[in-house]
This record gives structure tokens, sequence and C-alpha cells, in this order.
């Protein structure tokens, strides 16, 4: 059993490298279970953009590289992402046992080479393969724009305000903002979770805001 079953890195530029995604492998049965290092295949227009290292306090592999694992035993695999082309980057690797469990990982990223640049009147401008969703340009604010962040598939974005003000484009859902609270300090930025489910917001008194699956 793996766990989790997939993991998807987000956009990455190319050239960077971006993890770890940690999967557990896990010997649900009554036996010892081989994994078959040798025989790993990775399928997918991504299959060369990953590569994965065993953690050295679990189960030392033997000279062919297999791991065997004990009636509940596991081990973790650290997972990384560089991509090798733009766009999506999938990738599913499948894991040989001896018990025929038939484990298959799901990895998802893309590659990008494009950038965003935000002024403080929420003007977006985009380069490279970055998309447009739209800004503040012409529109009348409160407080000026100090922050962008970009949601893991590429498809949208958020512009933050000083007073934490939270302005969403594309696919980029609104998780909530600081807008109606009386702030100390300013929000000097924000930056998105790794899964594209929630944010922070950060103030320059080191007041830290979070949103949607964003942990404090």
């Amino acid at each position: 059993m793996a766990s989790p079953a997939g993991s998807n890195f987000g956009s990455v530029t190319l050239g960077d490298v971006a993890g770890p995604e940690t999967f557990t492998l896990t010997n649900t049965g009554a036996v010892d279970d081989v994994i078959n290092a040798a025989a790993i295949t990775v399928s997918g227009a991504g299959a060369n953009d990953y590569f994965a290292f065993s953690d050295p306090t679990g189960p030392a592999p033997d000279v062919q590289g297999n791991i065997t694992l004990t009636p509940s035993g596991s081990c973790t695999l650290d997972t990384f992402f560089i991509p090798g082309s733009l766009g999506p980057r999938p990738a599913t690797v499948s894991v040989p046992d001896s018990q025929t469990s038939g484990v298959t990982l799901s990895l998802n990223g893309n590659g990008t080479i494009g950038y965003y640049q935000v002024d403080t009147k929420g003007t977006v401008a985009h380069f490279g393969d970055a998309l447009f969703f739209g800004d503040l340009s012409g529109t009348p604010l409160n407080k000026p724009i100090v922050g962008i962040a970009q949601t893991v598939d590429a498809g949208g974005y958020w512009l933050a305000a000083s007073d934490g003000g939270i302005f969403n484009y594309g696919d980029a859902p609104f998780y909530g903002s600081t807008g109606s609270l009386n702030l100390k300090k300013p929000i000097v930025g924000m930056a998105a979770t790794p899964d594209g489910a929630g944010y922070l917001l950060v103030a320059s008194d080191g007041g830290i805001f979070a949103y949607g699956d964003a942990q404090f």
C-alpha cells in the first residue's frame, strides 16, 4: 500500500528542483514483501522528470537495490521533480513486489519558464508562458497591492493588498482575507500552499494569517 497514492508538485521553472514529496510504502500482508527496485517502471510524458531516494533510516536495500518489508513494515521514498519540458509533466510509477500488490504512484507537475510582476495599482505583467487572467488596472483601491501568488496548475493567481484584501483571478479560489480586520501592521506579501488549496499572508511585524488548508 502506498500513502499518499499521488502528489502534485505544481508549477516549477525549468531547471529548478521541487520536493521532496514523501511516499510511504507499507506491507499490509502476513508475510515478507520484497520491493523489486530493478523492475520499477515509470511511464507518461514526465517519465524522466522525477527521481526518488529511499529513507536511510528505513530497511536497508540489498546489493540489487531491493527492499524487504516485514509484515506491517514500511519504508519511505522522498520524490523530487525536475521538469524537462514546458507544460504538464504527468508520470505513473509502478512498483512491483513479491506479493504482487500492484502499487502505483501518480506524479504530476507543470514545467514553466514564465513569471508575473504586479505593481501597487494591481496592474499585472506576464512573461514567458505565464498566462494573463485579469488585473485591477483602472480600479480604485483602498490600499496598494503588495503581492501576487500563482495557483498550482498555473491557471490563475491571487493579488494581495496591504490591508489583506484578496483579489482572485482565473481558477484561483477565494479562501478569505484580512480586509475587514484592523491590522497593527500592513500586509507585505503572500504565498500559496503547495497544493494550491490555501494561502498565507504575512505582515511587516511578522504576523501570519492562514486561509484554506494553510497551517499556522
